[in-house]
Formats: structure tokens, C-alpha cells, sequence
């Protein structure tokens, strides 16, 4: 039955392979979007799964980055589209499926310093979303990074509460929007944040991002000629990491830090880490729910999940780039 699926959706996207350009609009189109993932994977093995037809980021990474790159999808067409505009000695395009990857043998027990998505863990049953994620946690380093955008589901949930024509493609009980070529799984934040722990991945941060600059907008609304549609095509920008294997890890430098950043919550509900504005709300592990996740990032730039199962929510105002940043400055303040 799922085999029979399987070849259902391959089949479909096979065929959308050569109007992909206009037909969907492409994240990595945005160089603001595709600059902020590469700011993101440093040098070394790069998967990028599901890769699709555009090789925005492929080129972008190769020119910023020494690394060796896996581009996988599971349509040979949209491989075969992405091959005549791109190629590279330090890239390689390969038909896998991403809920298969540790499982096939084109990648003979290759693993990776970083994978990334974009908009491609968009299977047509929730059961796949789990399934991809422990997929690609599988074939990583320890240590190793997952770097992605997610389609995000809020807001399409917002605007089908009060859109009848928007309910009727959406599946709010799976958090599904049919979209392109079928039904796709949407995220939510709450639900990145459960189902990437679920396989094990820790230290997960979540943003929102919406539409950046007026190109952008232009660009989607060609593709997508309704204002309420371009208006709600928000994404999560998601990195996770996936734990050292030794009881010595990569992030026990900063253990110090978040020791003194947690007992500084605890005492005073939140954490002053730039003497100004800009403070980190503390939550315990216990209080947080994908619901309360949900709500939090309606208002909030990111959630910081460590590596020990505590959250610090950073305002939107909030500067900092990375959790690093963060813990060096709540290293600081705590002196």
C-alpha cells in the first residue's frame, strides 16, 4: 500500500519537474533566504534532501563553502532538470527517497557534517514527517547539524478560520494544505519541536520568517495571484542538532553559562543578557507544551531548545544569531 503511494506522489512530481519555476515559488529564489542557510552549514559533508529542480543554494554553497555536496530527491526528473542547470566537481545529485537514506545503497554508509531542507519534508501523511526526520538524523555525524525552512501552518490555520475557500484545502486535525501536486504536511512550531525531539535531535532553534523585501513579494504573486495567499506563505527556519555520542560534548563549554542563565531564570523569571530591552524568558521543561510553543512563537524570534530540555524564548528585538552568542553574553553578565 505505502509502495503504491510512494509511486503515486514520485509519479506527480515527475510530472510538475518541468514547470516548476511556474508553478511554485522557490525560497532559495530570495538571496536573503538562501544566504541565511549558508550562514548556517559550515565546510565539510552537505546533504541537501530533497533538492528538487532549482540550484539556488547547490551554487551558493559551493561558492562560499568548502564542501562536498549529496543532492537527493526522490524524483529522477526534477534531478534530471537540476543537473543541466548546475554541476560541480564537489557536487552529486542522486534519486533517493528521504525516508530511505540510511537504508539505500547509493550512499553505501556515507554520513554528513549538515543536511538541508527546504520546503521538502512536506509528505501527504503525518506518519512521513517522523519517518524523514529520523531518516536524515540517521545519516548524520554526532554533532552534526539539520538546517531548513518549513512551511508554516499558523497562518494558514488563521486565515481558514475565517476563508471558506481556504478551509476547504486544508486539514486542520493533520495540519495539512493541499498544495501543488496533493495533500503536504505543514509545521507548526509546537510540532517541530515535539516531532524533531521525538528522533532525537536536541538544541533545535525555531524563527519565524515571512515575505523579506519587495522582489520577493513581487515574485510570489506572480505565482500565487491572490494577496491572501502570498500574505501567508510564512516559514519556520529551523536548525537542530544532533547529540555527540560521548558524554563529552560539543556543547559542554557553555555548560556554565546555561547553568548560571537557568539559575538566574528560575529566581527572576527571566534572564537580562544585554542590559537593555532585550531579555530571555525562562520556561521549564514541564510547562512547555506544542500549544504553548505555538503561541509563544506568534510574538517571538526564537525558541531555544538546550541540549537538556530547556527553553529560553528570545523577543523579537533580540540580536543575537545564534544560541552561542546568547550563552557568551549570559557568560558575561553573570561575572
Amino acid at each position: 500500500m505505502e509502495g503504491g503511494r510512494y509511486k503515486s506522489e514520485r509519479r506527480k512530481w515527475d510530472a510538475f519537474a518541468g514547470d516548476y519555476k511556474g508553478g511554485v515559488y522557490s525560497v532559495t529564489a530570495s538571496p536573503l533566504k538562501t544566504q541565511r542557510v549558508v550562514d548556517r552549514v559550515p565546510d565539510g559533508e552537505v546533504l541537501i534532501v530533497g533538492c528538487g529542480s532549482e540550484t539556488y543554494l547547490q551554487q551558493a554553497l559551493i561558492a562560499q563553502r568548502d564542501v562536498k555536496i549529496l543532492a537527493t530527491d526522490f524524483s529522477r526528473r526534477m534531478l534530471e532538470v537540476a543537473a543541466e542547470d548546475f554541476s560541480d566537481p564537489n557536487l552529486q545529485y542522486a534519486n533517493i527517497d528521504t525516508r530511505t537514506l540510511a537504508q539505500s545503497k547509493k550512499l553505501n554508509g556515507r554520513t554528513f557534517d549538515s543536511a538541508v531542507a527546504v520546503n521538502s519534508i512536506i509528505p501527504t501523511v503525518r506518519s512521513d514527517v517522523l519517518r524523514m526526520y529520523k531518516s536524515i538524523f540517521d545519516v548524520l555525524k554526532p554533532g552534526g547539524q539539520f538546517v531548513g525552512y518549513f512551511p508554516a501552518f499558523e497562518f494558514v490555520r488563521d486565515i481558514a478560520a475565517m476563508q471558506p475557500r481556504v478551509r476547504s484545502i486544508v486539514d486542520m486535525s493533520e495540519a495539512r494544505v493541499f498544495d501543488t501536486t496533493d495533500y503536504q504536511c505543514f509545521h507548526t512550531a509546537g510540532l517541530l519541536h515535539k516531532e524533531l525531539s521525538e528522533v532525537g535531535f536536541g538544541s533545535i532553534e525555531v524563527r519565524w520568517v515571512g515575505v523579506e523585501d519587495c522582489e520577493e513579494y513581487a515574485q510570489l504573486y506572480s505565482i500565487y495571484p491572490s494577496q491572501v495567499v502570498a500574505a501567508t506563505l510564512w516559514e519556520h527556519f529551523v536548525v537542530a542538532h544532533k547529540p555527540m555520542l560521548s558524554s563529552v560534548s560539543q556543547y559542554d563549554s557553555d555548560s556554565d553559562a546555561i547553568v548560571t542563565a537557568k539559575s538566574q531564570a528560575r529566581a527572576s523569571n527571566s534572564v537580562e543578557i544585554a542590559g537593555g530591552n532585550t531579555q530571555v524568558e525562562y520556561y521549564s521543561s514541564r510547562e512547555v507544551t506544542p500549544e504553548l510553543l505555538d503561541e509563544i512563537s506568534l510574538y517571538y524570534r526564537y525558541v531555544f531548545n538546550n541540549m537538556n530540555g530547556h527553553y529560553l524564548v528570545f523577543p523579537k528585538n533580540c540580536k543575537f544569531l545564534s544560541p552561542q552568542q546568547v550563552f557568551n553574553v549570559a557568560e558575561k553578565e553573570s561575572v
